[in-house]
């Protein structure tokens, strides 16, 4: 589907900042008419107008929501700097900007202040809908649980609401940069809406480097038409209202009920009906890799290393960005003593470099190869995720140490000291690094 947007005005540049250098490589001040100075820090989270950085232009998607009805009241969930909603307000008659990051909440407010926004957490559902549109772009890729965005937004949709979503699409070798959490493929996106509850899920083309859709709330709009809520209730031992998918016509609901009750089924160790569960889920959707995946898992608890091995490929083959299939695979290769084990979990922790588990697993098997610098890079960018996980300092820590880094071993020691001081491995850590320097000069 392409929705074609009309010929933009000129942008009013009245409020437009100047900026000029902070005090840091990754900093500027941004200097407002009004008089007011903001310290933006600049990097993958969002971008700003007129300032180069790595977060990436996300101007077009708004422009194609510029074909639709200027009628409708729009939300822009993750509003950042507010040049989406400045592009939202030249053609629609009522445009709200929700953000829950407070300097960005103000930039937005100094440069487009005839826009409301509002500081809100993105997950917290709405009390009634107050919108037609509902605009998501590149902001599931950030936050820990894109499922309960989804949902809050489709709680802010009236009748017949649309949502438009736009998030970086997943490609091998790719680098994500904190706070980017993720990619997505067009079938990991689009099973994320049907969990949520939209309907006529569509994709938008010329969304390069992107995957974009535009879907529908429906005419049912109360929370038992959410998938996720049925789950919600599954898990509380109400299971009627998930097992009432499996009877309806659209088979991505069915499907996508089927893979619930599997996990369902895998959280209480209920291996037939699970199987049984994904071998349905298999005849409706052969080349849904969460299938294999999922299967793969429960080869690695019976401990059948071979057949975990195996399943986990076909996973991957038919989705080489799944991270958890990249996960089952590194676990079931080092289970096994595989050689290319180290290359495996690297694999895992770039898909996932938000996964602290994995950066340690990681770490610990490059370790053992002494290739300390490909450790200390995983756990690194996993710190940046989770900079008070006391647990992945004094992992660094002990990597740092190992590689001869001793000052930089010391600086990890010391934070995770002061995050957790009751934790055990810090003393031994502590024990490892008075060996290795004087003690006058840990403590100074």
């Amino acid at each position: 589907m392409t929705l074609r947007s009309p010929a933009l005005p000129r942008f009013d540049l009245a409020q437009a900042p100047t900026y000029a250098s902070g005090r840091t490589a990754n900093t500027v001040v941004a200097s407002f008419a009004s008089g007011r100075q903001l310290t933006l820090q600049l990097g993958r989270g969002r971008s700003y107008p007129g300032v180069r950085g790595s977060a990436p232009d996300t101007r077009a998607f708004y422009e194609l929501a510029l074909a639709l009805d200027p009628s409708l009241d729009v939300i822009d969930f993750g509003s950042g700097s507010g040049e989406g909603c400045r592009l939202l307000a030249q053609h629609f008659a009522s445009v709200i900007g929700v953000e829950s990051n407070v300097t960005a909440l103000a930039f937005a407010r100094e440069y487009a202040p005839a826009i409301q926004f509002q500081f809100r957490d993105l997950a917290q559902p709405w009390g009634e809908p107050l919108a037609d549109l509902t605009v998501v772009v590149d902001v599931l890729s950030q936050v820990r649980d894109p499922q309960s965005v989804l949902i809050a937004a489709k709680s802010a949709l009236r009748r017949n609401g649309r949502i438009i979503v736009a998030e970086p699409l997943a490609a091998i070798g790719q680098r994500i940069e904190a706070p980017q959490r993720r990619t997505f493929t067009e079938r990991a996106l689009h099973g994320l809406l049907t969990r949520a509850g939209f309907t006529a899920v569509t994709r938008l083309h010329g969304a390069f480097g992107f995957v974009a859709f535009v879907a529908e709330v429906g005419t049912a709009v109360s929370e038992v038409s959410c998938l996720s809520y049925a789950v919600a209730r599954a898990r509380q031992g109400a299971h009627s209202e998930l097992e009432a998918c499996l009877q309806l016509l659209d088979t991505r609901v069915v499907h996508e009920a089927r893979l619930a009750l599997a996990e369902l089924s895998y959280s209480a160790s209920r291996c037939d009906e699970l199987v049984g569960h994904l071998m349905k889920a298999c005849k409706l959707e052969p080349q849904d890799s969460r299938v294999w995946t999922r299967l793969a898992c429960v080869a690695l608890e019976l401990r059948d290393h071979s057949r975990a091995t195996h399943l986990a490929i076909e996973a991957l083959e038919r989705e080489p960005c799944d991270a958890e299939a990249a996960k089952v695979l590194a676990e079931s290769l080092q289970l096994a003593g595989h050689p290319q084990t180290q290359e495996a979990w690297q694999v895992a922790s770039r898909l996932a470099p938000d996964n602290a588990a994995i950066a340690v697993r990681f770490a610990q098997v490059s370790a053992a190869d002494a290739d300390y610098a490909s450790g200390i890079e995983a756990l690194a960018r996993a710190i940046a995720y989770e900079p008070n996980d006391a647990e992945l300092r004094v992992v660094l820590a002990w990597l740092l140490l190992l590689d001869q880094r001793v000052s930089e071993a010391i600086a990890q020691a010391r934070r995770a000291w002061n995050l957790a001081p009751s934790y055990a491995g810090i003393h031994e850590l502590w024990q490892a690094i008075g060996v290795v320097v004087p003690s006058i000069l840990v403590e100074a």
